[in-house]
């Protein structure tokens, strides 16, 4: 399995829906879990993605772009590694 299916079988058994995004065209080394703000439960949304996806509570970034569409966004570097 590709690292984008393994993350996101990893995520539905944890009780997470996944949908597939846009991948990013650039090599990334450090896994990044991005939220649209810095609410208490936004962040530890994010804290249980990483948690259930084996990444250090430190990969979650609030991103306060316009117009989220997501609750979490998550970018996969070589970090990865499926649990």
């Amino acid at each position: 399995l590709g690292s984008a299916t393994a993350a996101r079988i990893t995520l539905a058994e944890a009780g997470f829906g996944a949908v597939d995004g846009q991948p990013v065209l650039r090599s990334l080394t450090s896994s990044v879990v991005y939220v649209p703000d810095d609410a208490a439960s936004t962040v530890q949304r994010g804290k249980d993605v990483a948690a259930a996806l084996g990444l250090p509570p430190a990969s979650v970034v609030v991103d306060g772009a316009e117009g989220a569409t997501v609750d979490v966004r998550l970018v996969l570097g070589s970090d990865f590694s499926p649990v």
